[in-house]
């Protein structure tokens, strides 16, 4: 396994094939947040949020995709590990009760106030 390296690709992959279980210190997940194809109404004008392929996933597959994802994290992550992974209001029940299931202490959640973000509701 590669030691002090970013490991580019998707996370189910590199997890299964080039990390070892309880070896990383500290995992920075940004994973889609599912939010493509629903335009938005802001003001009488209309916005589309990101409106990618590799965003739009059933509800019930993105359901299992967040599973597998944190029990990946989860396998690999040392026992003092971290996890930070991003998410929106859209998601984040999903995120933090999957994490909680799978054995996470959760101590905190931050909240990024990012002023030039998207419009959303």
């Amino acid at each position: 396994m590669l030691i002090n390296h970013v490991h580019h690709g998707n996370c189910l992959d590199v997890f299964k094939n080039e990390i070892d279980n309880e070896s990383i210190d500290l995992i920075v997940a940004d994973p889609p947040y599912n939010l493509s194809g629903e335009p938005l109404e802001w003001e009488e004008k209309n916005f589309s949020k990101v409106n990618e392929e590799w965003d739009k996933i059933d509800p019930e597959e993105y359901k299992v995709f967040t599973n597998n994802w944190i029990e990946s994290s989860y396998k690999a992550l040392k026992s003092n590990g971290s996890i930070y992974a991003c998410c929106s209001k859209h998601n984040l029940a999903l995120v933090l009760g999957t994490i909680d299931a799978k054995g996470f202490s959760v101590n905190n959640v931050f909240t990024w106030l990012k002023t030039n973000a998207t419009p959303n509701k």
